[in-house]
């Protein structure tokens, strides 16, 4: 395996980033890894100090790369922490989530301009990064992509997936964050409706939500959740025209595993091959987690990737 640190530059805004190959000169598919919500390091890692509200290191992307090169894949995985603007006339984009769909673009292309010519690339989406992987596809006439991978990705829009993981987390009527007093369930969902739309939320709501929650985040923040919302990953996933892989763990509490069967019905009427790889004990960052552990210690699981899931994404690109 060769590992290259590298530069992702897109359309003004430059991204630390690794090329991983396996040490043969043949290379099966290029594999442009999409990364989720959040700021990442190349590896798939989560800093408070890069802006996250948490700290984890699940380390999935370095985990996948190096799986997937073992397998004669060539994958290109990038940071979203620390991204550099080298064009003024972009300041802010990076916080856009237009900017997400123009991080994939490039990734692709820098795979296309150094892979050999007949080496074919699959984009894969890991999370949010499956919604932005089906927008470049859907919205890039001339990407060039012949496969599209969903790991963990969402079929529901932005907003129905926080009213999903609310749904399924409240007790009694009632939601705890990280440990700070109750919030009942129907006030944390009539917010969300408010934010959705782009209204303020009554002072009369506010005393019955969490002291940390989006209602708290800056505009420019909240303006990105409304453009992420408005992507339908199950429409685009209809649309798209290429063969499709649903990778989806069952112990997942961050995209539900609803989520991929609601995927894999929008492609019923597609012409092209659509297959999935489920596994009942895998979280969203394919880690297994021991029966009885809450959620908040399963999404902090730092052992390595499951290889399972690499090698159903590796025996898939066999096929076709």
């Amino acid at each position: 395996m060769i590992e290259q640190e590298c530069e992702l530059d897109a359309d003004g805004l430059r991204y630390a980033a690794a090329l991983t190959r396996p040490d043969s000169e043949e290379v099966r598919w290029g594999i442009a890894l999409i990364p989720g919500s959040f700021y990442n390091d190349i590896d798939g890692n989560y800093r408070q100090s890069e802006g996250n509200p948490f700290e984890a290191s699940p380390h999935t992307y370095a985990d996948l790369a190096r799986q997937l090169a073992e397998g004669g894949h060539a994958v290109l995985r990038y940071a979203r922490a620390g991204a550099r603007l080298v064009d003024d006339s972009r300041a802010g984009e990076e916080r856009s989530f237009r900017q997400r769909s123009r991080e994939a673009i490039a990734a692709c292309r820098f795979l296309r301009e150094r892979l050999p010519a007949e080496t074919r690339i699959a984009i894969a989406g890991h999370s949010e990064g499956g919604a932005v992987a089906l927008s470049a596809i859907c919205d890039q006439n001339d990407l060039q992509v012949d496969a599209y991978i969903s790991l963990s990705g969402p079929a529901l829009r932005f907003f129905d997936i926080m009213k999903q993981q609310a749904e399924h987390n409240a007790k009694d009527g009632r939601l705890s964050f990280f440990g700070g007093p109750s919030t009942p369930l129907e006030a944390y969902l009539s917010a969300i409706d408010y934010i959705r739309r782009g209204e303020e939320i009554p002072e009369e709501l506010r005393p019955d939500l969490p002291q940390f929650g989006m209602h708290t985040m800056p505009v420019s923040a909240l303006e990105y959740l409304r453009d992420y919302d408005k992507v339908d990953s199950a429409a685009l996933i209809a649309r798209a025209a290429l063969p499709a892989l649903i990778v989806q763990g069952g112990k997942d509490s961050s995209v539900y595993p609803e989520n991929a069967e609601l995927l894999m019905a929008a492609r019923a009427s597609s012409s092209a091959s659509t297959a999935k790889a489920f596994f009942a004990e895998l979280q969203h960052f394919y880690k297994a987690v021991p029966d009885g552990m809450d959620q908040m210690a399963a999404f902090a699981l730092d052992g390595d990737s499951d290889p399972r899931v690499s090698a159903a994404i590796g025996a898939w690109l066999k096929e076709i």
